[in-house]
Formats: C-alpha cells, sequence, structure tokens
C-alpha cells in the first residue's frame, strides 16, 4: 500500500542517516587496517523491538541500548582475547 511504501521510505531514509561505529582501543584512539583505514564495525540492530517503538523517544532509548549492548559486547571479547594471550 501506499502508506507502507512511505513508511519503507522513511526507514530507509532514517537508517541511511547512520554514522558508521568507529573502532576505537582503550586510548579511545581509531584501529586501523591493514592497509592504514580506520575500521568500522557492525551494529546490532534488533528491528522487532525498533518496530514496537510508539514514540520518537521510544525509538532513540532503543538505539542507544543497542548501542550499549554492541559496546559491552566488544568490550568483553577484547578483555577475552587479552587473557588469552597471558
Amino acid at each position: 500500500s501506499s502508506e507502507e511504501l512511505a513508511g519503507l521510505e522513511k526507514l530507509q531514509a532514517y537508517v541511511n542517516g547512520f554514522v558508521p561505529a568507529r573502532c576505537v582501543n582503550r586510548a579511545r584512539d581509531p584501529v586501523l587496517d591493514a592497509k592504514g583505514n580506520e575500521r568500522v564495525e557492525k551494529r546490532l540492530i534488533n528491528t522487532k523491538e525498533l518496530f514496537g517503538c510508539k514514540s520518537v523517544a521510544e525509538v532513540k532509548i532503543c538505539l542507544d541500548n543497542m548501542s550499549s549492548l554492541a559496546e559491552q559486547m566488544l568490550k568483553l571479547a577484547a578483555d577475552k582475547k587479552t587473557s588469552k594471550k597471558k
């Protein structure tokens, strides 16, 4: 329907506005790949939870929580790598 198409276009415009998640080390310096380019990570987006939001405020809270979860997962993975090296 035209309403669904308009909603899809609005969602696509919103997602296209996302800024890549930069990889940084503990000193908050950017992490570079083998070619010297700044590394970026994929972001976890729980679309089911996002579509369940009833307001813009709920959407912002939902996305902030997803970002926090992704950061926690990256920190745990980095800590796990560090502990294996010892």
